[in-house]
């Protein structure tokens, strides 16, 4: 079991730098694929931890805070130290930045608030009617070339523009 919430059942893929597991949201019983992204062998300690504490929990052990190396669930939490320390941490004024975020509709994109998204200073800003899978909706893919295209423009000397 993954958290409280998930079940997981069987490997659908596994190679490259993942691997891809079908899992069952309890609540609901719908169907979903997890990928888990396997670490370098340099990360050892950090894969020992993750696959210790993946049998714990598939044991049925719940889930623990603070055990440990933090998972994204653990930085995710309102009090985090890593989330409290990111949100003091001032935008660098000479780095530009663009935010492309879902909005269903209702003010948010079904697991996160939009107004956690809009971050003043932002060189453009993009909300797309999505879910929180908004990277893959054709306005974000469109958006994100075109910042690159912006960007390719920006950083090549004027010499070498055809």
């Amino acid at each position: 079991r993954l958290r409280s919430h998930t079940s997981c059942s069987t490997v659908l893929g596994d190679g490259g730098m993942a691997t891809v597991y079908l899992v069952q949201h309890q609540g609901l019983g719908t169907l979903h694929a997890m990928k888990l992204v396997d670490l370098p062998d340099e990360f050892d300690a950090i894969d020992t931890w993750i696959r210790r504490e993946q049998a714990r929990v598939s044991a049925g052990e719940e889930f623990q805070l603070g055990r440990g190396v933090p998972t994204s669930i653990d930085d995710l939490q309102p009090d985090s130290p890593h989330l409290l320390a990111y949100q003091q941490t001032p935008m660098r004024a000479d780095v530009p930045f663009h935010l492309i975020a879902g909005d269903r509709g209702d003010g948010t994109d079904g697991i996160v608030a939009i107004d956690s998204a809009l971050i003043g200073g932002a060189r453009s800003s993009l909300i797309v009617e999505s879910g929180h899978n908004a990277h893959g909706h054709p306005l974000s893919i469109r958006e994100v070339r075109r910042i690159l295209l912006e960007h390719l423009v920006e950083t090549t000397p004027t010499s070498n523009r055809p």
